[in-house]
């Protein structure tokens, strides 16, 4: 019975890690959108997405989850239809790959837990 019941615990703390996880990227997806959404972040006009980048990179790993630039990906360009009415908004997107904290969670899960933060928000300029 007892180590049924670790299991069970083990199972909701593994379950319980990957959720703050994922909503850590989706938060650092949607502020990274927002400051890209901004005039002064255009990249047409400044000609770069580094601090947008940096941004979101400094806001996971302020909250103790790992990534690095070459895993987030800043799109101004995209186009969404609202009504008669087509916007232009950012799409900031965050690959993340995280593994099992429990010895050997990795390796029955399959693998590590691959997540994607994705954050949209209308361009203001």
């Amino acid at each position: 019975m007892l180590p049924v019941f670790l299991v069970i615990i083990l199972a909701i703390v593994e379950l319980g890690t990957v959720l703050h996880t994922y909503q850590i990227l989706q938060n650092a997806a949607r502020e990274g959108a927002r400051i890209s959404s901004l005039p002064k972040n255009n990249i047409d006009a400044n000609g770069s997405a580094a601090t947008i980048i940096a941004e979101v990179v400094d806001y996971c790993n302020d909250r103790g989850i790992p990534v690095v630039a070459g895993n987030v990906s800043v799109d101004q360009e995209q186009t969404v239809a609202v009504g008669a009415r087509t916007m232009t908004v950012s799409v900031v997107t965050i690959q993340y790959s995280q593994d099992m904290i429990t010895p050997g969670g990795t390796a029955l899960a399959g693998g590590p837990v691959n997540m994607t933060g994705v954050g949209v928000f209308r361009n203001l300029y």
